[in-house]
């Protein structure tokens, strides 16, 4: 009996329509094309930048992370950088920040390469023994066939207090002897993410 050629080509159809629909990449974090800082006021004056060297991430069909350790914090000042891991951020108890959100990892792939689009994104970010909802609006851009860079659009202010990190602010104020330090800081990025 032979076998029928129309059932075979609609199976095969349908294996090739499943494969391609569960096909979307997962994407890794490139640290060393990634950037994440911030800027603190002190006497309400005097701006300052800074960043966070050591930073980790992915998207997947979960959702995004991205992870900053802590300890990695440079502000271009030893000194300073060793005072705000022991006082503010006291990483030996709390060594990462974590923002976690729901990215479909099929908005990347849709992009062709340098196409942008804009999206807003809202998470949780998780810092100092707190947890609280974060949103962001990204610029999303396809740099390569296995690239996309994601970007903040506008800083996202981060408030201390919100994330009992007020006692820490207030550590480094009297320890530096400031008048005061802005409790309310505003962090923004550029991430590079690559195809696994």
């Amino acid at each position: 009996m032979r076998p029928n050629r129309d059932l075979i080509s609609r199976s095969i159809l349908l294996a090739l329509v499943m494969a391609g629909g569960s096909a979307a990449a997962d994407w890794r974090l490139v640290a060393e094309d990634s950037s994440l800082g911030f800027v603190s006021v002190k006497n309400a004056r005097i701006a300052e930048g800074h960043q966070f060297t050591a930073l980790s991430g992915s998207v997947d069909e979960e959702g995004a992370e991205l992870v900053i350790e802590l300890a990695s914090v440079d502000t271009l000042i030893p000194i300073r950088d060793e005072r705000m891991r022991e006082l503010l951020f006291e990483v030996a108890r709390f060594p990462t920040a974590i923002f976690r959100t729901a990215i479909d990892p099929a908005s990347f792939e849709d992009l062709a390469v340098g196409e942008s689009r804009r999206m807003d994104v809202s998470g949780e970010l998780a810092l100092h023994g707190e947890r609280q909802p974060l949103t962001a609006t990204l610029l999303v851009t396809r740099t390569a066939s296995d690239r996309v860079s994601v970007a903040s659009t506008r800083p996202v202010v981060i408030s201390a207090d919100a994330f009992a990190l007020g006692g820490g602010v207030a550590r480094l104020r009297e320890v530096a002897g400031l008048d005061s330090i802005t409790p309310m800081v505003p962090v923004s990025f550029a991430l590079s993410f690559v195809a696994d």
